[in-house]
């Protein structure tokens, strides 16, 4: 039987303009962005997780979950970091020195040092009554970056050289994970909104 209400010539980015249209690159500033793509793949790890904790799951589901959250604290690091950046060079103060984009990899433990640095030098102040201490934020993401180094260990069953990303016995709660990660990447997300707000205050963008 044939769909009535399926397009006659169907593609995969149709500019259909209609409500459920998106534009998530609209702003110009394409590093700017990066926080809020930060916050797309952090909605959709509370959503994951959500719906696993309304049933039983088998053992592979809360893959996604995972890379969802791990991503979005990788988002959120940089565009925290590269935007904060703009801003110290603007006001002629040091930046981080933080890898560029093309030079940029996937670990989290080795941005947290560049972190520092932007928070120190725009004075920007974690939320620990809200998100806990930021010693315990920086643990936790030091945490993750060793279980999941690369952001490929659950994505892939192997690594690059074939062996396996993690033991046959290695397993999880993932509700547990979720509630201590979850409060960081707030906070992350918190701090992203500063920075946006220096932005608009010292640049105009």
């Amino acid at each position: 039987m044939t769909n009535q209400n399926a397009p006659s010539n169907p593609t995969l980015f149709s500019p259909n303009y209609a409500h459920e249209m998106c534009y998530p690159f609209i702003t110009e500033n394409a590093i700017e962005a990066m926080t809020w793509f930060g916050r797309a793949f952090h909605d959709a790890a509370q959503r994951e997780t959500k719906q696993l904790s309304q049933s039983g799951f088998p053992d592979y589901a809360p893959l996604p979950a995972v890379y969802l959250f791990r991503h979005a604290a990788e988002l959120y690091l940089k565009g925290i970091v590269w935007n904060g950046d703009k801003i110290l060079a603007f006001l002629n103060m040091p930046t981080s020195g933080a890898p560029q984009p093309d030079k940029a990899k996937h670990d989290l433990g080795s941005w947290l040092p560049y972190l520092d640095h932007i928070m120190q030098g725009l004075s920007l102040t974690w939320n620990q009554e809200a998100f806990g201490s930021y010693a315990d934020a920086k643990a936790i993401l030091k945490e993750l970056d060793a279980v999941d180094p690369g952001s490929f260990s659950f994505r892939y069953p192997i690594t690059r050289q074939g062996k396996a990303s993690h033991a046959s016995s290695f397993g999880f709660n993932v509700f547990d994970m979720a509630k201590v990660l979850d409060p960081v990447l707030e906070g992350l997300w918190d701090l992203a909104g500063e920075i946006e707000n220096a932005l608009e205050h010292h640049m105009m963008v």
